[in-house]
C-alpha cells in the first residue's frame, strides 16, 4: 500500500489561520486557485472573483486568502468560469472540488464545456454561513475535450438580490 501524507502539524484548538510563505513554491497545475499560493488559472472575467481575507478562518478553511465571487442573484445563469485555453485532462484527476461559503441557499451547477460534449453537475447548496466542500465527478467526461469550468452558484433561481456574495477557495481536480 501506498499513503501520501502531507500538512503535519501540532495546532492550537481554535483551527487558526494558515499563512503560506509562496517563496519558491512549484505550480501544481491540478489546482486553479487557492487563492494563496497556487492561482495558476485566471478567471475569464477578472473581476468575477476578487481576492480577499478569509472572512470564516475555521477548521474546514483554514486559508489566510480565499476569492469573493459576486453573482447576480436575479440572473439564473450567471456565472463565472475558467478557460484553461487546452483540453482539461481529466484521464487521472476527474474530481472537481471546490469549498464555498455562501449565505444562500439554492442550486450549485458546475459545467464543463469547450469541447464536443458539455456536461451539467448540479449540487445543492444548504449548509450556510459555514464553508463547505463541494465535489463533483467528472469522470464521464474523459476524453471530450472541455477547455472551460463554468460554475453557476444560485443556477436557474431569480430570487437573490444583484449581488449576492459567494466565498470560494480551493478549486483543483483530484484523482478519484
Amino acid at each position: 500500500d501506498v499513503y501520501f501524507i502531507d500538512d503535519i502539524r501540532f495546532l492550537d484548538a481554535g483551527c487558526p489561520v494558515i499563512v503560506e510563505d509562496c517563496d519558491e513554491v512549484e505550480p501544481d497545475l491540478t489546482i486553479i486557485n487557492d487563492f494563496d499560493c497556487q492561482q495558476n488559472f485566471s478567471f475569464a472575467n477578472p473581476d468575477d472573483v476578487t481576492v480577499v481575507p478569509n472572512p470564516l478562518v475555521s477548521c474546514e478553511n483554514r486559508s489566510s486568502s480565499v476569492g469573493r465571487y459576486s453573482d447576480n442573484g436575479t440572473d439564473p445563469f450567471d456565472n463565472t468560469s475558467v478557460d484553461f485555453g487546452a483540453p482539461i485532462d481529466l484521464s487521472v484527476n476527474n474530481q472537481f472540488k471546490i469549498k464555498v461559503l455562501a449565505t444562500e441557499a439554492g442550486p450549485f451547477l458546475a459545467k464543463l464545456e469547450g469541447g464536443t460534449a458539455a456536461v451539467e453537475i448540479y449540487a445543492d447548496i444548504t449548509v450556510l454561513n459555514e464553508w463547505v466542500e463541494y465535489s463533483f465527478d467528472f469522470s464521464g467526461a474523459v476524453g471530450d475535450g472541455n477547455t472551460r469550468i463554468v460554475l453557476f452558484l444560485n443556477a436557474t433561481e431569480v430570487d437573490g438580490t444583484a449581488q449576492d456574495i459567494y466565498y470560494i477557495d480551493d478549486l483543483r481536480f483530484e484523482a478519484q
